[in-house]
Order: structure tokens, then C-alpha cells, then sequence
């Protein structure tokens, strides 16, 4: 084939302003070679589109300088060598895009080869649990009625947009009760406070939200109740984590804090003391490391008692579980949560044990595109405390840039719903809200 005889594909598209920037990515197709290059080599952001195609799916791929396209000498082009059979998947940059149907056309239909659109897989259920949906309402709700300044006890939930969004509405997150002011209201957090939080707040005169979750709440009771009754108890859990905190604020006396299996081996009780033991578990854990702890400690504590009812709540259970059953099938898995939410992180940790690469973001921002290459399907899924728009703007994101497809695998259906706190309702009609007023604003 001669420079007369060479396919130019890209002669026909219309280039006029207002259509595709100037100058024109020209794709052409000449001895057994895709082409592609402009006149000037000012379209890098094409060059480097079609350099990751090349390296992460045809072999052969490499940069050149070459004046045959638009007669300028030192133009720089890529070279993809034909490779008929193989799969190809890549980025077109906004230039390309304006001819993307006629090389898609001519990429089938000349090199054999099969263009493909990257799957994006949605795991359901993700984001918001019934426990953070009736937290973030609550903070919505007592804003309406107290106004602000109002005081929440630790993260409402830990998401960093979440709280962000808050503060900006005059919510003000404290870490000790001593920074809020006497007579003022403040709201515990999802993940539960000790008695001891409790009375200080009653001692500041504080009206008292209480925004735990009922699951959480479960754990507490089951705490108190064992201790009163004489029990040790193991807590498995990650020591400092603000639930494990309020838990253990229950009965400190009565607590040993397990985080691993050689955990189980440092503990003080003897054999015949293990019918006075009980174990519980934060409710955020990942199953697979919850039980690996937890058959540590029945061997060597066969006769220990166990809660009535599992502890890892629902929403942490579910989440995991869609992500085991999908991270097979994909080459990637996103995340959304923040570094401080507990489920979050587990989710990454069942991803990788599962074989697939995971990365835990907290929005868009945070994707680096190299991690895409050579990827044809992603898994995306959220904390139980992410919202649902921040897993959006990652899929619009991918959608753009990778032509990706969407589609949405339910593994669990879920229909859990928690009433707000008793305290806020009380609230709610005190201030004649509960009688179809709008609040009366006091505070």
C-alpha cells in the first residue's frame, strides 16, 4: 500500500467551530498499522489516551515523530500494530470523540478488532443504613427547631462530607462535652456514648439528643445486662473507635478489648472461668475478621456464652456481602467512605481478600486514573455512612471518560427503617411541630 492508497478515516468530520477543537486527531490505517496523529502534535491529551489503549491492550504500542500526517515535519503520532481478535478498551479525549462512531466502525470492520466500554458494576445494597439515615435526619430536624449553635457529640457519622455539610449550617462538633455550653443541646452521635458522657451533659444542664443507633443500643444493653449479672466481657473490637468506647463506658470494669486472634492468647481468665465469660462484637466489623477472632476465642474458651442475636449489624453484614459476591467479577473495586468509617475500610479488606485490587476514596477527587488501566469492570459500592451523590459523581465521571456502562447487581433488598429519637419527637411537639406547625424556631 502506497501513501496514495492510505485509508484516512478521519477526513470526513466535521471540524468547523463549535463542533470538536482544532486541530483534528486524523486516524489512518496503512500497512497493517493503526495510525494516529495530527499536524501539529499539539493533542496530547489524544496521544495519551491512545498510548494507555495501546500498552495496556495490543502489544507493539509506541510513540512516534512522524511528518506524514499534515506535512509537518516532527508531528508526533502513535503506532498500535494490528492485532486482528483482540480486545480493545480505552479513552477517546473530546477531540476523538468527534469521530468515535466511524472509528469504532473502522476499527471492527478493518483490524477485527472489538471495541468495549467499560462496565460499571453497582453494588446494592451501599451508602446509607437506617441508623445513619435516622442520625443525619435527627441533626436535620433539631436544626429546624433549636437553630444554632447546636452541639453534636463526636461525627454524627464518620463521612467527611457529611460533617462538612453540617458545620456549614452551624452545627459545631465537639470532642468533650466540656466544650459545650451549660444549657444548650447537644446530640450523640450514631455510634453511642458512655453513662459518663451522659452525666455530663445532665450536669451542664444540656438537652440531651440522643442519635444512637438502635443496633448499637442493642449491644449496650446486652453489656449492662451481662455485667450486672457477673460476666467478663470480651468486646471484639478496635480499641478507641467511639463505639467501642461507649460500649465499654458501660461496665469498664467488666471489659477486655480483643482486636485479634493473638489478642486471645494475652488474656488473664483461666479455663475454669470461662463459664463466667461472654463475648460481643462492635457492630461494624467485617465478618471474616470477626470470625477468625471469635474461634480463637472459643477454642480456647469452648464453654464462653454468646449474644442471643449476632451484633455486626444488618447494613454492615449486606454490604459485605455484595461486595464478596461481585468482587470476582471485576477488575476493580471503589470504595466510597471515608478513612475513619470502620465498615468502610472493611469493605476494602473483603475486596483484596478476595483477590481484587480496592481503593477506599472519600469522593471523585480522589480517583487517580492510572488506576484504570487494563480495566474493563469496576465495582463501585459505599460505607454505610456515604451519601448516594458522592457514588453518582464517580459514576458520571467513569461514564465520561471511559464510555462506561452502568449496571446495578442486587444482592440483598433491605427495608430497615429506626423512628427518630424519643428525645427530638418530644422536642418536635413541646415546640408544636408534632401538630403540623413548622417548628417554633426557639433556641
Amino acid at each position: 500500500m502506497n501513501m496514495s492508497e492510505r485509508r484516512d478515516i478521519g477526513k470526513d468530520v466535521d471540524a468547523r467551530p463549535g463542533s470538536v477543537p482544532a486541530p483534528l486527531c486524523r486516524p489512518a490505517y496503512e500497512h497493517g498499522r493503526l495510525y494516529l496523529g495530527n499536524g501539529s502534535g499539539s493533542c496530547v491529551a489524544c496521544l495519551m489516551g491512545f498510548a494507555v489503549l495501546g500498552e495496556s491492550c495490543l502489544s507493539g504500542a509506541r510513540i512516534v515523530r512522524d511528518g506524514r500526517d499534515g506535512g509537518e515535519k516532527g508531528a508526533y503520532g502513535i503506532v498500535i500494530e494490528r492485532t486482528r481478535g483482540t480486545e480493545v478498551g480505552g479513552v477517546l479525549c473530546e477531540v476523538c470523540k468527534g469521530f468515535m462512531g466511524k472509528m469504532q466502525e473502522w476499527l471492527v470492520r478493518v483490524m477485527g478488532c472489538k471495541m468495549l466500554s467499560m462496565k460499571i458494576i453497582l453494588a446494592n445494597p451501599r451508602g446509607f443504613c437506617a441508623g445513619v439515615n435516622m442520625a443525619i435526619e435527627t441533626v436535620d430536624e433539631a436544626l429546624k427547631i433549636v437553630g444554632t449553635p447546636l452541639y453534636v457529640y463526636h461525627e454524627i457519622v464518620h463521612n467527611r462530607h457529611v460533617v462538612e455539610s453540617f458545620k456549614k449550617q452551624g452545627v459545631v462538633f465537639v470532642d468533650s462535652i466540656e466544650e459545650v455550653p451549660n444549657d444548650s443541646t447537644v446530640i450523640f452521635s450514631a455510634h453511642g456514648v458512655s453513662p459518663e458522657v451522659r452525666g455530663a451533659a445532665k450536669a451542664r444542664n444540656c438537652t440531651m439528643i440522643d442519635a444512637t443507633c438502635p443496633l448499637v443500643t442493642k449491644v449496650h444493653m446486652e453489656a449492662i445486662r451481662y455485667a450486672k449479672q457477673g460476666y467478663k466481657l470480651l468486646l471484639v473490637g478496635h480499641a478507641g473507635h467511639d463505639e467501642v468506647v461507649g460500649t465499654v463506658g458501660e461496665a469498664p470494669d467488666a471489659f477486655s478489648i480483643v482486636e485479634s486472634p493473638e489478642d486471645v492468647e494475652k488474656l488473664p481468665f483461666s479455663e475454669e472461668e470461662q463459664g463466667q465469660l461472654v463475648y460481643l462484637t462492635q457492630t461494624t466489623l467485617s465478618m471474616d475478621d470477626a470470625n477468625v477472632i471469635i474461634d480463637a476465642i472459643k477454642r480456647r474458651y469452648p464453654g464462653i456464652k454468646q449474644p442471643p442475636s449476632e451484633d455486626i449489624c444488618y447494613a454492615t453484614t449486606n454490604r459485605q456481602l455484595a461486595v464478596r459476591a461481585l468482587a470476582e467479577e471485576s477488575d476493580l473495586v471503589l470504595v466510597v467512605g471515608s478513612k475513619n468509617s470502620s465498615n468502610s475500610v472493611r469493605l476494602t479488606e473483603i475486596s483484596e481478600n478476595a483477590g481484587t485490587r480496592a481503593y477506599l476514596v472519600d469522593d471523585v477527587s480522589e480517583i487517580d486514573h492510572v488506576w484504570f488501566n487494563g480495566v474493563e469492570s469496576v465495582l463501585i459500592t459505599a460505607g454505610a455512612s456515604a451519601p448516594e451523590h458522592l457514588v453518582e459523581e464517580i459514576v458520571k465521571e467513569l461514564i465520561e471518560k471511559y464510555e462506561g456502562l452502568v449496571d446495578e447487581s442486587h444482592i440483598v433488598e433491605e427495608d430497615v427503617h429506626f423512628n427518630l429519637p424519643r428525645s427530638l419527637r418530644v422536642l418536635q411537639e413541646s415546640c408544636g411541630k408534632g401538630n403540623g406547625n413548622n417548628g417554633c424556631g426557639c433556641g
